[in-house]
């Protein structure tokens, strides 16, 4: 993966206890991978900051279980995440994807054989 063209930023990448609130009417989804974000920040609280705008749109954060700082983007699954996430290269968050007005876009790809 690219680097990141402001060296000031960081990747990390953050498993919450349980699925944070998303969207517009706040609903919860329930699968393994509704608990982890990924989000391009200064500092991890940059990071919980544009998650909680970008992604929960001002609701409150669930616990977090786990970070990772300056994660390479690469190690992240393959089958699923890395194909339908947004760009990493600038703040923000980009997993999983949401679009400018808060709403979760997913792009759906059929695995190769």
């Amino acid at each position: 993966m690219a680097s990141l063209k402001n060296p000031l930023l960081k990747r990390y990448w953050i498993t919450f206890a349980s699925p944070p609130p998303r969207g517009r009417d706040g609903f919860i989804l329930s699968g393994p991978l509704d608990r982890l974000c990924g989000v391009t920040a200064y500092t991890l609280d940059d990071a919980l900051y544009l998650i909680r705008e970008q992604l929960c749109l001002g609701r409150k954060l669930p616990p977090i279980q786990k970070v990772i700082e300056d994660v390479d983007v690469a190690s992240v699954d393959s089958g699923h995440i890395r194909p339908n996430m947004g760009e990493p290269f600038w703040r923000g968050v980009w997993w999983p994807p949401i679009d400018w007005q808060g709403y979760q876009r997913l792009r759906y790809h059929e695995p190769e054989p």
